[in-house]
């Protein structure tokens, strides 16, 4: 075996530990969004709407690869198990040189909500697990 030959499975070992790390933190980072997404609770409304079930925001995090999904659905997720699923199964397709990996809410209050529109999330989602994942980054 030769150096060269060496040093050509170290790199591919390297870039395979690489691809795992990025797929692990997307899917950590953009799970933790979602589950940190409010959904809506009418027994906290002064007027609340009848009939209404809410989850439609954590429903509305489209997960994408190369650009943007700004798509939106009238689903709706309370639990938040769809859209983890769908952003998982979107990542775990990710290969280590592609362009960027997306998170998307299209729905017209998204960016109120990330601005502490609501008491569920007053400091937001987006920018909160940012910096946790952050910390535990620097942490490793």
């Amino acid at each position: 075996m030769t150096f060269a030959l060496d040093l050509s499975k170290a790199i591919e070992k390297a870039k395979d530990k690489a691809e795992l790390a990025v797929r692990k933190i997307a899917i950590d980072l953009f799970n933790d969004v979602i589950m940190m997404s409010p959904v809506g609770n009418p027994d906290l409304w002064k007027y609340p709407k009848e009939g209404y079930v809410g989850g439609r925001f954590r429903a509305n995090w489209n997960c994408s690869i190369g650009s943007p999904d700004t798509s939106t659905t009238e689903s709706v997720d309370p639990s938040g198990s769809a859209a983890t699923g769908r952003v998982t199964a979107v990542v775990l397709g990710y290969q280590l040189g592609e362009k960027s990996i997306y998170l998307c809410n299209s729905l017209p209050y998204a960016e109120r909500l990330e601005n502490g529109w609501s008491d569920q999330a007053p400091q937001g989602m987006v920018r909160l697990s940012i910096i946790e994942t952050n910390n535990a980054i620097s942490n490793v």
